[in-house]
């Protein structure tokens, strides 16, 4: 694994992932093994993620707990909760009313 954040490793480094669905998530610009934890950890993440890489859920659970295992204590913490976004705005501004 190569140095710093483990949530950074790319997928296709870890051996246990199998390749294609590794091929499949990078085509999603799923790349990382924090993006995957990350995601997994949201309300539909983990059946979305495993429906893009093709395998079973509970197959595709498995492969995020291996990935958590490779992550530091504070890391696995952070990236294994979800976050409250309902007040993070979403890139859109109200429309402009005409004068």
């Amino acid at each position: 694994m190569p140095s710093g954040k483990a949530s950074e490793t790319r997928l296709e480094s870890l051996s246990f992932w199998p390749r294609e669905a590794v091929r499949k998530l990078a085509a999603n610009w799923i790349d990382t093994a924090g993006q995957v934890v990350a995601t997994a950890s949201t309300k539909s993440g983990l059946e979305a993620l495993a429906t893009q890489a093709g395998l079973p859920p509970a197959a595709f659970q498995a492969l995020v707990e291996q990935t958590r295992d490779t992550f530091s204590a504070s890391e696995r913490d952070r990236l294994s909760r979800a976050i409250d976004t309902s007040e993070m705005g979403l890139g859109a501004r109200k429309p402009v009313k005409p004068k």
